[in-house]
């Protein structure tokens, strides 16, 4: 199978990725307030992130004309996603466990934990993996099915839908007392619907529907898309923040088009595939997957006089700080996973 490289795509995810890092250290460590807040959180990345993986997995599936070549490269993949997974949750458990230790710990907190492990997440961030691979796994299933296409984006689009509805938009339908019932018994197994179900497989099938185009819009047309899209994005949020200030704006609704109009655009951008863009691609998932270490992990353990002293900084100083420490993280396993392969599992 040929190996076709999309490097504006690697060096998307890299930029991406440093946002992602930049939003979070925002909200968690220089509690930037005001214009800066809505901008920093650049809602588009996570959501972005998994229209390009969906992209990138149905271009290399749709080059495989045997349906067993097709489940081969299915499984070859899932297992490469749960490695990364169990890797990654091996790492921050130690974390988890240290914390255990110093405050006591009961067996339905264990039990609980080991619960999210696998309808949430093991720890914040890396919820990524698991629902990568359920949207992933739902797009392909049903592609691979002999589903016809409108079929199929009537299924996920009422999972968007529903998303949607339970997510940004919940005060409008769960004054309901089914609704709210269902609500409640849901969240209590699953946390959030901010996952593979009802928020990653909208945009992987975003991704697989770029992939199938035989033309895509011109440059000029998918930069006005992207400028169109995200005004009528930040007009939507700000209407979801003043009716219900804890809504998740990156399931708001103008967010699916303006993604598509971004995957689009990067792809006309022509990049020359390199060694640089091979290494941005590598980094962006250590900086991506990573960055918890620094912003919650090792916090967590250190004594509260660490926190206290970074949070003393001017919020410039922090951003650098947690910006240039995971991305010398980065550079360093990557250095690293050339001499011990099983540091490859990392990204």
């Amino acid at each position: 199978m040929t190996r076709k490289v999309y490097a504006s795509l690697d060096v998307a995810k890299f930029i991406m990725a440093v946002l992602i890092l930049v939003g979070h250290t925002a909200n968690e460590w220089a509690h930037t307030e005001g214009i800066w807040h809505y901008i920093l959180s650049c809602d588009f990345t996570v959501p972005t992130f998994f229209a390009i993986s969906g992209f990138l997995f149905f271009s290399k599936i749709k080059q495989l004309e045997d349906r067993e070549e097709r489940k081969k490269y299915y499984k070859k993949w899932s297992l490469r996603i749960g490695k990364m997974y169990l890797v990654w949750t091996l790492i921050y458990f130690a974390f988890i466990l240290t914390n255990w230790i110093r405050s006591g710990v009961d067996v339905s907190r264990v039990l609980l934990w080991i619960m999210r492990c696998f309808t949430q997440s093991s720890y914040a961030t890396i919820w990524f993996l698991p629902s990568l691979w359920v949207g992933v796994s739902i797009c392909y299933f049903l592609t691979e099915n002999k589903i016809n296409r409108k079929t199929i984006y009537s299924i996920v689009g009422i999972l968007w839908l529903i998303g949607v509805l339970m997510n940004p938009y919940r005060y409008l339908v769960i004054q309901n007392a089914l609704v709210s019932r269902v609500y409640e018994g849901y969240m209590f197994v699953f946390y959030t619907f901010r996952n593979g179900v009802f928020y990653g497989a909208p945009y992987v099938l975003l991704g697989y529907i770029v992939s199938n185009k035989e033309q895509i819009p011109s440059l000029v047309k998918s930069g006005l898309g992207v400028i169109v899209f995200q005004i009528l994005f930040v007009a939507e949020a700000v209407l979801m923040k003043t009716y219900n200030p804890n809504s998740c704006t990156d399931m708001a609704i103008m967010m699916f088009p303006s993604v598509y109009y971004i995957l689009i655009l990067l792809l006309n951008i022509g990049l020359k595939s390199s060694a640089f863009t091979t290494l941005l691609r590598k980094y962006s998932m250590l900086i991506f997957l990573g960055q918890r270490l620094f912003l919650t992990a090792i916090p967590s353990v250190a004594p509260k006089s660490f926190s206290l002293a970074i949070l003393a900084l001017p919020q410039i100083e922090i951003y650098l700080i947690f910006s240039l420490v995971t991305i010398l993280f980065a550079v360093i396993i990557e250095l690293l996973s050339r001499r011990f392969r099983i540091l490859n599992y990392l990204m």
